[in-house]
């Protein structure tokens, strides 16, 4: 019997990774799904695609708002989006983990 796989990036369907299409900005685990903001998606993909390394706050700010965003970002916009993207996919089974000063990384439940 052939499994189902991912059109996009050939991961199996209901799998146990976090899986983030940023065509339609959804992100899924274990069959569940969630819709998610573009900037969301954007940062989701990027903790997902480096899971369980961590991601430094630069990294996370170049990837979702360009190479070239302001340095001066503010930090409770990108805490704010950081909070929203926690709250989306907790029902998913996926939380968002801060080591101070060193990054974020993506948290499977078992």
């Amino acid at each position: 019997m052939m499994n189902a796989t991912c059109p996009c990036c050939g991961h199996p369907v209901g799998s146990d990774r976090l899986l983030v299409d940023l065509n339609s900005n959804r992100a899924s685990r274990r069959g569940s799904m969630a819709q998610l903001a573009r900037q969301e998606a954007e940062a989701a993909f990027i903790l997902a695609d480096r899971s369980p390394r961590l991601v430094p706050w630069g990294d996370l700010a170049d990837g979702i708002y360009g190479p070239s965003h302001d340095r001066d970002l503010s930090t409770s916009t990108f805490y704010a989006l950081i909070s929203s993207l926690r709250h989306k996919l907790k029902p998913l089974g996926v939380s968002i983990e801060n080591t101070m000063g060193q990054g974020w990384r993506i948290v499977l439940d078992a």
